[in-house]
């Protein structure tokens, strides 16, 4: 696991702007039309080298912090260990904010 920038952060929200820019109204039209249940799939988001790079930022699932009961069963990170990457920073564009 290795801790991202703040500037690959950047560049890794600016690929992910790149790759959705004008496609509001193709996802709005995929989402009120998916059926059993609305969802979007996005092939391809990211280049193969940035989502490699935020892959490796994730924890080894072998680290996480385990708890299993009756009721839940959930794996978490340790502060310690695990730093995570902080909210990538995506502005919607002005005229794809209000799609519902």
């Amino acid at each position: 696991m290795t801790r991202m920038s703040a500037q690959e952060e950047r560049r890794i929200a600016a690929d992910i702007v790149a790759s959705l820019q004008g496609e509001g109204q193709g996802f709005k039209t995929r989402w009120q039309s998916a059926s059993p249940f609305r969802n979007i799939i996005v092939d391809d988001l990211l280049p193969r080298e940035s989502a490699l790079e935020l892959a490796e930022s994730l924890p080894d699932p072998a680290r996480l912090n385990r708890h299993d009961s009756i009721r839940e069963r959930k794996s978490g990170g340790n502060p310690e260990v695990y730093s995570p990457p902080r909210a990538l920073p995506i502005p919607a564009p002005a005229s794809e904010r209000s799609v519902p």
